[in-house]
C-alpha cells in the first residue's frame, strides 16, 4: 500500500522518490499518511534502503541489517543487499520460532529434523503455519560502494531472492509499483539519464502511481550522490509545484490539439 521508486542516474548517481503511507499489517491492515514516514533509510554513506509493506517488520529487519553490517566489511553493493537479504531471512525465522515455540514448544530447524517421527495431523498443521507466514515486506537497495563507481540497484522479498535491477536501470516497489513502472518506461529514462531528467521521470511515475488507491500523496526525494542527499520540504515543495505547473500546461495543449482534431472530425 505505497510506492517507492529508485532510478539510477548520470550512471554514479541514485535518484528515489517514495510517498509517506503508513502501514500496520497486524492486527488488521491499517494504512494512513504521515509526514515523518521515511521509507528511505541510509545504510552507510552512500547506500539506501527503501521499503513498502509493514513499517515494523521493515524497520526491524533493516536494524537488524545495520548491526550485521557493523560487524561485516562488504566490498559492493550487491554484498550489501545479500547482508540486508540475510536480515529478511533471519527476522522470518525468528518469527516462525516464537510462534513455534509458544504454540508447539518447538524451534523451527526441530521440527524441520524430526518431522518424520511427528503425528502426520501436526506436521501439517505446523507445515500450513510456516508457509502461511509472510512479513509483507518488499525491500530496495541502491547506492555507491566500493571500489566500483557505478550506482547499483537490487530488489529482494520474503521469498529470499536478490535481483540485479541493474540492466533495466530503476525498481519500483508497493502497490502502485505497476503504474509507476508503466509511467517510467513511457518516459525512456535509462542509466545514464541526468539527474534532473531522472527526478522529473520520477515525479511523474509517483504521479501515476497514486491512482492506486493506497498510494498517498505526500513525498519524500532522496537523492545518493557523493552522499546521502534528503531533500527538504521547502524542496520537495519546490519541485511539486513545478511539476503541477507542467501538468497544467500539458492539459492546456491537449485541450487545444483537440479543439484543432475536432475540426478534423
Amino acid at each position: 500500500m505505497t510506492i517507492c521508486i529508485a532510478a539510477i542516474s548520470e550512471k554514479k548517481k541514485v535518484v528515489s522518490i517514495t510517498d509517506k503511507m503508513l502501514t500496520l499489517e497486524e492486527p488488521v491492515r491499517t494504512t494512513y499518511e504521515i509526514s515523518d514516514n521515511n521509507k528511505v533509510i541510509p545504510l552507510n554513506d552512500t547506500v539506501v534502503a527503501l521499503f513498502a509493506g509493514d513499517v515494523i517488520h521493515a524497520n526491524e529487519i533493516l536494524e537488524l541489517a545495520k548491526q550485521n553490517l557493523v560487524a561485516l566489511t562488504p566490498v559492493s553493493v550487491r554484498e550489501i543487499a545479500e547482508i540486508v537479504n540475510q536480515a529478511f531471512s533471519q527476522y522470518w525465522e525468528n518469527l516462525i520460532n516464537n510462534f513455534l515455540q509458544r504454540r508447539f514448544k518447538i524451534s523451527h530447524q526441530q521440527f524441520m529434523h524430526n518431522q518424520g517421527s511427528f503425528d502426520g495431523d501436526l506436521v501439517k498443521q505446523i507445515s500450513q503455519i510456516i508457509a502461511g507466514t509472510k512479513i509483507g515486506v518488499e525491500i530496495v537497495v541502491a547506492g555507491v560502494h566500493g571500489e566500483d563507481e557505478n550506482a547499483h540497484i537490487f530488489t529482494m522479498d520474503h521469498m529470499g531472492t536478490v535481483v540485479s535491477q541493474d540492466p533495466i536501470g530503476y525498481a519500483c516497489i508497493g502497490s502502485g509499483s505497476r503504474h509507476a513502472t508503466l509511467s517510467l518506461i513511457e518516459s525512456e529514462i535509462s542509466n545514464q539519464t541526468v539527474e534532473e531528467e531522472t527526478l522529473f521521470a520520477l515525479l511523474k511515475a509517483k504521479r501515476r502511481a497514486e491512482y492506486d488507491p493506497g498510494v498517498g500523496k505526500l513525498c519524500d526525494i532522496v537523492v545518493v550522490r557523493d552522499s546521502v542527499v534528503k531533500f527538504t520540504e521547502a524542496q520537495v515543495k519546490q519541485a511539486t509545484t513545478d511539476f503541477d505547473s507542467f501538468i497544467s500546461e500539458q492539459n492546456k495543449a491537449q485541450k487545444k490539439a483537440v479543439k484543432e482534431l475536432k475540426k478534423l472530425c
